[in-house]
């Protein structure tokens, strides 16, 4: 169990993924949950796009939403 604890240590990482699993969650609500993890310590945020962006073609809205995302993970309060 000390060899466990000790690997875990090591390679712990904190995943979330932000609107799971249609993307069809609000952006603010997506950006609070990204600030949240980031202020509770998550190294690593996964995310996913609008699914109904993605099923119409239309790759303009995911981009602004995903530009939105990063900047909520690097400027928290």
């Amino acid at each position: 169990m000390k060899t466990l604890a000790r690997i875990f240590r090591v390679v712990a990482k904190i995943a979330v993924a932000t609107g799971f699993p249609a993307g069809q969650t609000p952006l603010t609500a997506r950006l609070e949950e990204i600030k949240f993890a980031v202020s509770s310590g998550a190294s690593e945020i996964d995310i996913v796009i609008n699914r109904q962006f993605a099923l119409s073609g239309n790759w303009k809205g995911n981009p602004l939403s995903i530009g939105c995302r990063l900047q909520a993970c690097f400027f928290t309060d």
